[in-house]
C-alpha cells in the first residue's frame, strides 16, 4: 500500500449495531422452540426431542477405502440407532463400494459408477475419506454437485 501512498486511518469507524436473539428449532410435540445456548449448541435437544419432520434414508450408497471397510457395518448400525429417537429411519445402504486407490480421481470414478448403477434416485452418496486432503474432497464434491447434482456427505477416517 505504501507504493500507492495509501494507508489506513488510525481511528476506526463507529457504527451502531444490534445483536439478534438466537434462532429456535421447532421439534415435534407441543413444547416451545428449543433456543440455543450462547454457543448455538442444540446437542442436548437433539438427544431428547424428535424432529418435527424427518426424511427417511432409504436409497444411499457408501464409498470407503478398503482399509476402513471393516468398520462400516458398525458405523451404519450407530447411525441407525441415533436416527431412531429422532423419528427417522435409516435403511442399510444399497451398496458399499470399497476402493483400494485413494487418489481424487479414484473417488470421482467410484462415485460416477455408483450413480450410473443406481440411477438418479439415490438420496445420498456417503463418502469416507482417509484424511482431510482438500484436493480429494474438492474433486469428488465438484464432480457430484456439478456433473450429477447429487447429494453427498463426507466423513474423515474413523478407525
Amino acid at each position: 500500500m505504501k507504493s500507492w501512498d495509501l494507508d489506513f486511518d488510525s481511528k476506526l469507524a463507529k457504527c451502531e449495531g444490534r445483536i439478534l436473539p438466537g434462532e429456535g428449532i421447532i421439534f415435534a410435540g407441543a413444547k416451545p422452540p428449543e433456543v440455543p445456548n450462547d454457543k448455538a449448541d442444540w446437542t442436548m435437544a437433539f438427544r431428547s426431542r424428535q424432529m418435527l419432520s424427518a426424511v427417511n434414508l432409504d436409497k444411499w450408497v457408501i464409498i470407503v477405502p478398503q482399509r476402513d471397510a471393516p468398520n462400516i457395518e458398525n458405523l451404519v448400525k450407530t447411525m441407525t440407532n441415533v436416527a431412531r429417537p429422532l423419528n427417522m429411519t435409516i435403511k442399510p445402504p444399497l451398496e458399499v463400494l470399497k476402493i483400494t486407490d485413494i487418489k481424487p480421481v479414484a473417488y470421482a470414478l467410484a462415485a460416477e459408477s455408483l450413480i450410473k448403477k443406481h440411477g438418479g434416485n439415490l438420496q445420498l452418496l456417503f463418502v469416507v475419506l482417509p484424511n482431510n486432503a482438500a484436493d480429494r474432497y474438492a474433486a469428488v464434491k465438484k464432480r457430484l454437485s456439478i456433473d450429477y447434482g447429487s447429494q453427498s456427505n463426507y466423513i474423515l477416517n474413523f478407525v
